[in-house]
């Protein structure tokens, strides 16, 4: 029987709206970061800096800029999205090579946290058992600096790269009497034949 409680109504499911594309983060007018009619990108390069400054180097630049910029006066201001950030990168000379510099800096900031990792990790660990090794703290430890390490590579290849060598060993010799037919070696120019 429909209707009981303990056999309640089935009731009719809305469908699904599909998600449509997200608009794109409009600068608002009288923003710190607002230029003419778009973003100020040395104010938002600048902004970017400064929070991977404070909240450390190991965050997306999605979720810093999903925050809002608050300016001094406590009021609150959008900030770009992360694809036109990137676009801007893509497109601006001036924002690609002050992104450049925010990588390096953000390359810098991880090697500073690879190093407190290192020195916070406990090698042994005291136990109701005794003293034990920490494996499962030094396993971590290094899965952590693993990561660090290759965000270090990618972010300043320069400076925490491999080292792209090429070297070359062996020798080359030619055989003239081989390459001549067996009639030896060839003659220098201006000698008499």
């Amino acid at each position: 029987m429909a209707g009981t409680p303990t056999n309640p109504k089935p009731r009719k499911r809305k469908a699904a709206q599909p998600a449509g594309p997200k608009l794109p983060k409009r600068a608002q007018p009288g923003s710190p970061m607002v230029r003419g009619d778009g973003w100020d990108w040395e104010a938002v390069c600048e902004e970017v800096e400064n929070r991977y400054m404070l909240v450390g180097a190991d965050f997306p630049i999605k979720d810093l800029l999903d925050e809002p910029f608050t300016d001094d006066d406590g009021k609150e201001w959008n900030m770009p999205s992360a694809d036109q950030f990137y676009r801007a990168t893509l497109q601006d000379p001036i924002v690609k090579a002050r992104w450049t510099q925010i990588k390096q800096l953000r390359s810098l900031a991880l090697s500073d946290d690879a190093f407190k990792v290192l020195r916070n990790v406990d090698p042994i660990i005291e136990t109701d058992k005794g003293i034990v090794p920490n494996t499962v703290g030094v396993q971590f430890s290094r899965a952590q600096l693993d990561h660090y390490r290759w965000m270090m590579t990618r972010l300043n290849p320069t400076e925490f790269g491999d080292k792209q060598q090429i070297e070359h060993s062996g020798t080359v010799s030619t055989d003239w009497a081989e390459v001549l037919g067996g009639e030896g070696a060839p003659k220098p120019r201006g000698s008499a034949s």
